[in-house]
C-alpha cells in the first residue's frame, strides 16, 4: 500500500470514528447503479439504454459483439481439431509410401485450409459491420489479418508432395478472389423511388 492509500485510510477512520458519515443521504439503501446515474454512459445514450433495458432488448453492436468471440472460439477449435487429425493422419501415413495416401492427406489440408479461409472472412466481416456500428471508437476491434492467418496455417501443415512450380496453393486462389462488399441493410437512408402510376 502506497504512503497515499494510508494517508486516505487514516482520514476515513478518523472521520467514521468522528461519526461524519451516519447521517448522510441514503445511508442503509442500496446504490444506485443504474445506466442513468453511470458515468461511462454518454448523457445523450442514457435515454435510449434505459427504453432498451426496459424492453429487454440488446443494441445490434452487443449481440455482434457476442457473436464475433463465439466465431472466434469456433475457429480455434475447429484449428485444433484439424491439427489433431494432422497428428493422428501423419502417423499413419509414416509407415505407408503410397502416394494416393500422400495425395489424400494433401487433400485434407487443403479442405482445412479453405474451411479457415472462410471463417475468417466471415469473422473479418463481422468485425468490420461491429466496428461500423459501435458507438465509442475505443471500443473497436482489429480486424484479423487473412492472409497472414492462412500463411501461418500453411507454414503449420506443409503440404506433403509439392505442387507444380507454376501451380498456386488452392487456398491462395481462393484468397485472391474478393468477397462481397458489406451491406449494412437498414442502417443507411434509402432513396425511395416513385413507383409508377398504373394507367
Amino acid at each position: 500500500m502506497s504512503w497515499i492509500e494510508l494517508i486516505a485510510e487514516r482520514k476515513i477512520k478518523d472521520a467514521q470514528e468522528r461519526g461524519e458519515f451516519e447521517d448522510l443521504e441514503g445511508a442503509g439503501r442500496p446504490l444506485d447503479l443504474s445506466l442513468s446515474s453511470d458515468p461511462q454512459v454518454p448523457p445523450e445514450l442514457r435515454a435510449a439504454y434505459h427504453v432498451l433495458r426496459n424492453a429487454h432488448l440488446t443494441p445490434e453492436w452487443i449481440e455482434l459483439e457476442r457473436e464475433i468471440d463465439r466465431r472466434k472460439q469456433r475457429r480455434l477449435a475447429l484449428e485444433r481439431r484439424g491439427a489433431r487429425r494432422r497428428e493422428r493422419d501423419l502417423a499413419r501415413a509414416a509407415a505407408q509410401t503410397d502416394l494416393a495416401a500422400l495425395a489424400a492427406l494433401d487433400r485434407a489440408r487443403d479442405r482445412f485450409l479453405l474451411r479457415a479461409l472462410e471463417q475468417l472472412r466471415e469473422l473479418d466481416a463481422l468485425i468490420e459491420r461491429y466496428n461500423l456500428l459501435v458507438p465509442v471508437v475505443s471500443r473497436q476491434r482489429r480486424r484479423p489479418s487473412v492472409a497472414a492467418a492462412l500463411r501461418q496455417l500453411a507454414e503449420a501443415y506443409p503440404r506433403l508432395r509439392p505442387l507444380p512450380p507454376d501451380e498456386p496453393e488452392p487456398w491462395e486462389a481462393a484468397l485472391r478472389e474478393t468477397p462481397p462488399p458489406l451491406r449494412l441493410a437498414g442502417r443507411l437512408p434509402r432513396c425511395h423511388r416513385e413507383r409508377p402510376r398504373p394507367r
